[in-house]
């Protein structure tokens, strides 16, 4: 009898202006993960229910977000990726480019058993696109949301934005320890340090555990490599 193959889900965030880039949030199991991210939520017997979104940094969504970092390098199989995405490719191209290469490297038959999830965008049309990646790339389903409602979607835009961050300003490591001291004393941060910190964390996770965060360039040190 065959192995039955792996079901992944590819959640998919996006930034514009100044740098066009996507990024996918890889996760074998995902309800399992995204089980996880709602549970860390709680602390105190209170639940956290703002979106956690780079956009709209906060000290009262920080902590919520820090948790959320190290369970992704801790749960097993979950990989995140930072690709560039030229303004002349389409959305859907990039995505598509993307999943045929993970369905090779995952050895995956069609039709693959992928879901992907696409965060909201207004300027493509949701059923064009949903159709057009979910049919191009012969994978099972495909979904246009709104990340508000969807934890994992918040995740990879927490990564997306952190990772993008520490390539363009790889000081933010040396500001890390301050900014945590700052945090554990309970002083407010600025917006700015928020997001500072918030990247710094990544970057320390990424220096010392290594295979689960990866760009297509070779800007960052080691743990940035192709597609695996």
């Amino acid at each position: 009898m065959a192995k039955k193959k792996t079901p992944w889900d590819i959640y998919v965030d996006e930034i514009k202006n100044p740098h066009y880039k996507l990024g996918f949030l890889v996760v074998p199991n995902s309800a399992s993960f995204m089980h996880r991210l709602w549970k860390l939520r709680i602390s105190n017997g209170r639940t956290c229910s703002r979106e956690i979104h780079w956009n709209k940094p906060s000290m009262d969504t920080l902590g919520v977000a820090l948790k959320w970092v190290d369970e992704f390098f801790r749960f097993n199989g979950a990989k995140f990726y930072l690709l560039d995405w030229k303004q002349h490719q389409t959305k859907a191209s990039v995505v598509i480019k993307f999943l045929d290469k993970l369905t090779e490297s995952k050895k995956t038959i069609p039709p693959h058993n992928m879901v992907v999830f696409l965060d909201f965008d207004c300027e493509h049309s949701k059923v064009n696109i949903q159709n057009s990646v979910r049919e191009t790339a012969d994978i099972a389903r495909c979904y246009h949301l709104d990340s508000l409602n969807n934890d994992c979607l918040q995740c990879c835009d927490l990564l997306l934005n952190s990772t993008l961050k520490q390539v363009i300003d790889p000081t933010v490591r040396f500001d890390l320890e301050g900014l945590q001291a700052k945090y554990d004393s309970r002083q407010r941060l600025k917006d700015s340090e928020v997001k500072r910190y918030l990247a710094g964390y990544v970057a320390k996770q990424i220096d010392s555990v290594g295979k689960k965060v990866y760009y297509s360039s070779r800007r960052i040190q080691s743990p940035i490599s192709k597609i695996r």
